[in-house]
């Protein structure tokens, strides 16, 4: 059974997961722009950033015996992500707009940050 922190640890960790993927589909579109080398230094460090985070969530859900194993879109308005835990695995399903708006918060957030701090 998955408690409520941990339910929020896993949005958090799957929030995370699509945020670099999306950057690294996006990267491959930055090489037609003009001042590429600029965005990708950007993008590289926003990356940087995200994957340290993502690191550390995935170790803290490893060592509560959470995996994730699989997530799969089930129409255009959900997902489902199964987790595996200790017992039985568990269903979750997510809301696409609600993953796509907080992977934008994510990428907002981490963007100003960085941008303050260079």
């Amino acid at each position: 059974m998955i408690n409520v922190n941990q339910r929020q640890q896993i949005h958090e960790f799957i929030v995370l997961d699509l945020a670099i993927r999306s950057l690294q589909h996006d990267s491959t579109q930055l090489m037609h722009l003009k001042l590429q080398s600029l965005y990708m230094y950007w993008l590289e460090a926003i990356l940087h950033t995200l994957q340290q985070q993502f690191q550390q969530q995935k170790n803290e859900l490893a060592k509560q015996q959470l995996r994730l194993v699989n997530y799969r879109r089930v129409d255009q308005y959900f997902s489902e992500v199964i987790v595996a835990t200790a017992g039985e695995d568990a269903t979750l399903l997510y809301a696409n707009n609600v993953l796509k708006k907080d992977v934008e918060k994510l990428l907002q957030d981490v963007g100003h940050k960085l941008t303050i701090v260079t």
